[in-house]
């Protein structure tokens, strides 16, 4: 409601006890519903000063037409139990753990 120029002012009574502001009927008999009465008023605002900004446009880019960065991945752990690719891609220590993980399965 504040951007279609108005100020919603939500209130609650104070007495939990008040009978209802209106009638209710329920299948043709009167309901004395007692309870929370809540109060709601749109009062106007006057937006004159928000036409006039006290600040000016950026010469700078606008943060949403800036290109996005490229966020580095980290590499996946090494799982030498798991690994299935070309051994003379990994360290020496890499392809240890290599042996080593493929003697346990035996």
């Amino acid at each position: 409601m504040v951007s279609a120029g108005k100020l919603v002012v939500l209130a609650e009574g104070d007495n939990n006890e008040l009978p209802l502001p209106f009638e209710l009927d329920v299948e043709g008999e009167k309901i004395d519903g007692k309870g929370i009465v809540y109060y709601q008023f749109k009062l106007p605002l006057d937006r004159t000063q928000a036409e006039n900004p006290a600040t000016q446009p950026s010469d700078t880019m606008n943060v949403a037409e800036a290109p996005a960065e490229e966020v580095p991945h980290p590499a996946p752990a090494f799982d030498p139990a798991t690994f299935n690719g070309d051994l003379n891609t990994l360290t020496p220590q890499q392809r240890v753990q290599v042996y080593q993980a493929r003697r346990r399965k035996r």
